[in-house]
Protein backbone atom coordinates (compact mmCIF):
# COMPACT_ATOMS: atom_id res chain seq x y z
CA UNK A 1 0.00 0.00 0.00
CA UNK A 2 1.13 3.89 0.09
CA UNK A 3 3.14 5.25 2.71
CA UNK A 4 4.04 8.65 3.38
CA UNK A 5 7.96 8.90 5.18
CA UNK A 6 8.93 12.24 7.04
CA UNK A 7 11.81 13.54 7.56
CA UNK A 8 12.64 16.28 9.87
CA UNK A 9 16.18 17.92 9.86
CA UNK A 10 17.80 20.45 12.41
CA UNK A 11 21.47 21.76 11.33
CA UNK A 12 23.92 22.79 13.06
CA UNK A 13 22.77 26.81 12.82
CA UNK A 14 19.46 25.65 13.97
CA UNK A 15 17.60 25.64 10.91
CA UNK A 16 14.78 23.31 10.29
CA UNK A 17 13.67 21.31 7.51
CA UNK A 18 10.57 19.39 7.43
CA UNK A 19 10.27 16.94 3.99
CA UNK A 20 7.98 14.03 3.06
CA UNK A 21 7.79 11.69 0.20
CA UNK A 22 5.27 8.84 -0.41
CA UNK A 23 6.17 4.94 -1.20
CA UNK A 24 4.09 2.60 -2.66
CA UNK A 25 5.27 -0.83 -1.21
CA UNK A 26 3.50 -4.06 -3.73
CA UNK A 27 3.23 -7.21 -2.41
CA UNK A 28 4.46 -9.57 -5.44
CA UNK A 29 5.83 -12.24 -3.83
CA UNK A 30 3.72 -15.70 -3.66
CA UNK A 31 3.18 -17.44 -0.66
CA UNK A 32 5.23 -20.79 0.03
CA UNK A 33 4.06 -24.07 0.08
CA UNK A 34 5.21 -26.74 1.97
CA UNK A 35 3.85 -30.10 1.48
CA UNK A 36 4.29 -33.79 1.80
CA UNK A 37 3.36 -36.88 2.46
CA UNK A 38 4.31 -37.95 6.12
CA UNK A 39 3.91 -41.72 7.99
CA UNK A 40 1.58 -41.44 10.61
CA UNK A 41 3.01 -43.96 12.78
CA UNK A 42 6.58 -42.05 12.37
CA UNK A 43 5.51 -38.40 11.93
CA UNK A 44 8.41 -39.04 8.85
CA UNK A 45 8.14 -37.64 5.21
CA UNK A 46 7.89 -40.80 2.50
CA UNK A 47 8.46 -40.88 -0.59
CA UNK A 48 6.23 -44.08 -1.40
CA UNK A 49 3.42 -45.91 0.37
CA UNK A 50 2.17 -49.63 0.59
CA UNK A 51 -1.34 -50.60 -0.48
CA UNK A 52 -4.06 -49.93 2.31
CA UNK A 53 -1.52 -48.29 4.08
CA UNK A 54 -2.77 -44.94 6.05
CA UNK A 55 -0.90 -42.05 4.81
CA UNK A 56 -0.69 -38.59 5.80
CA UNK A 57 -1.21 -35.43 3.67
CA UNK A 58 0.77 -32.01 5.67
CA UNK A 59 0.10 -28.66 4.11
CA UNK A 60 1.32 -25.34 5.02
CA UNK A 61 1.50 -22.37 3.33
CA UNK A 62 2.92 -19.03 4.61
CA UNK A 63 3.09 -15.85 3.32
CA UNK A 64 5.40 -12.84 3.85
CA UNK A 65 2.68 -10.10 4.22
CA UNK A 66 -0.34 -11.87 4.07
CA UNK A 67 -0.89 -13.83 7.67
CA UNK A 68 -3.79 -16.12 6.30
CA UNK A 69 -3.17 -16.76 2.71
CA UNK A 70 -5.66 -18.93 1.13
CA UNK A 71 -5.29 -22.60 -0.17
CA UNK A 72 -7.05 -25.55 -1.63
CA UNK A 73 -6.01 -28.97 -2.14
CA UNK A 74 -6.92 -31.56 -3.78
CA UNK A 75 -5.87 -35.48 -3.25
CA UNK A 76 -6.65 -37.47 -6.38
CA UNK A 77 -6.20 -41.30 -5.54
CA UNK A 78 -6.50 -43.76 -8.67
CA UNK A 79 -9.64 -46.55 -7.44
CA UNK A 80 -11.56 -49.20 -9.05
CA UNK A 81 -15.34 -49.37 -8.36
CA UNK A 82 -15.31 -51.72 -4.81
CA UNK A 83 -12.35 -49.81 -3.22
CA UNK A 84 -12.99 -48.00 -0.19
CA UNK A 85 -11.01 -44.91 0.70
CA UNK A 86 -11.20 -43.32 4.51
CA UNK A 87 -10.46 -39.89 4.63
CA UNK A 88 -9.81 -37.67 7.80
CA UNK A 89 -9.10 -33.97 7.64
CA UNK A 90 -8.04 -31.73 9.76
CA UNK A 91 -7.26 -28.10 9.90
CA UNK A 92 -4.67 -27.88 12.81
CA UNK A 93 -4.51 -23.37 12.93
CA UNK A 94 -4.64 -20.94 9.86
CA UNK A 95 -1.62 -21.83 7.69
CA UNK A 96 -1.63 -25.98 8.58
CA UNK A 97 -3.91 -28.65 6.93
CA UNK A 98 -3.60 -32.15 7.92
CA UNK A 99 -5.34 -35.23 6.18
CA UNK A 100 -5.44 -38.78 6.68
CA UNK A 101 -6.25 -41.12 4.10
CA UNK A 102 -5.93 -45.17 3.57
CA UNK A 103 -4.13 -46.20 0.47
CA UNK A 104 -6.69 -48.45 -1.45
CA UNK A 105 -5.81 -52.18 -2.56
CA UNK A 106 -5.84 -51.06 -6.25
CA UNK A 107 -4.03 -47.37 -6.26
CA UNK A 108 -0.98 -46.77 -8.17
CA UNK A 109 -0.89 -43.30 -7.35
CA UNK A 110 -1.75 -40.53 -4.80
CA UNK A 111 -1.79 -37.51 -6.20
CA UNK A 112 -1.69 -34.07 -4.41
CA UNK A 113 -2.53 -30.80 -6.02
CA UNK A 114 -2.20 -27.64 -4.26
CA UNK A 115 -3.40 -23.79 -5.03
CA UNK A 116 -2.45 -21.11 -2.64
CA UNK A 117 -3.14 -16.93 -2.93
CA UNK A 118 -2.47 -14.10 -0.80
CA UNK A 119 -4.38 -10.56 -0.39
CA UNK A 120 -2.68 -9.51 -3.43
CA UNK A 121 -3.30 -12.05 -5.94
CA UNK A 122 -0.15 -13.56 -6.01
CA UNK A 123 -0.22 -17.20 -6.79
CA UNK A 124 1.46 -20.52 -5.86
CA UNK A 125 0.51 -24.11 -6.56
CA UNK A 126 2.26 -27.60 -5.92
CA UNK A 127 1.86 -30.90 -7.18
CA UNK A 128 3.45 -34.16 -5.58
CA UNK A 129 2.99 -37.63 -6.72
CA UNK A 130 3.12 -40.42 -4.18
CA UNK A 131 3.88 -43.71 -6.09
CA UNK A 132 1.73 -46.92 -4.15
CA UNK A 133 3.79 -50.31 -3.91
CA UNK A 134 2.25 -53.33 -3.88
Amino acid sequence: GEHVIEANITTAQGDYLNESATVQIVDSTAPVINAGFINPDSGNQITLVERKAEVEVVIVVVDTCDPTPTSNAVVGVSAQSQDVIDIKGQKQDANITSITLTSPPNANNIELGINAIDGSGNISTENIILPVIQ
